[in-house]
């Protein structure tokens, strides 16, 4: 919600969004491992804002904040990875070739496009401690 704010020219939004923000929301957060990442947890701005969408034009999908809330053990986030075996090349293990059956992405242009690296579960041996590797994540599109 700040980031969203920060863009209105009116200084009575970003000051009503601090307000609400200082509000509902608590400094720190106390959840367990799973509702940081997939249960979620229960979140007083969300509860605040989620009535709204009716009314207003910011649209949270979601009731409860997690990581990857409302995601586990569903393939319709991520699409599809295409990854080499390695069986060729072991240092092409794990290595992607394709994301929903492209070589490359329509949101970046050049070699910021391009679909390389790993998805990060599975990496080739490394030769050495300064070897490196490229990850993908689909959450960035790179």
């Amino acid at each position: 919600m700040a980031t969203i704010s920060r863009s209105w020219d009116s200084k009575l939004w970003q000051r009503l969004m601090n307000s609400l923000i200082n509000k509902y929301e608590k400094y720190f957060v106390t959840a367990t491992a799973g509702e940081w990442i997939f249960d979620g947890y229960d979140d007083g701005l969300l509860d605040l804002i989620n009535p709204l969408r009716d009314i207003t034009y910011i649209q949270i999908p979601f009731e409860k904040f997690g990581w990857f809330y409302d995601r586990n053990g569903s393939a319709a986030y991520d699409g599809v990875f295409t990854m080499k075996t390695g069986v060729d090349d072991l240092s092409n293990l794990g290595m992607l070739d394709r994301w929903n059956y492209k070589k490359n992405t329509s949101y970046y242009e050049g070699e910021c496009s391009l679909i390389k690296g790993s998805t990060g579960e599975v990496i080739p041996p490394m030769k050495n401690f300064q070897d490196r590797t490229t990850v993908f994540s689909s959450d960035l599109c790179r």
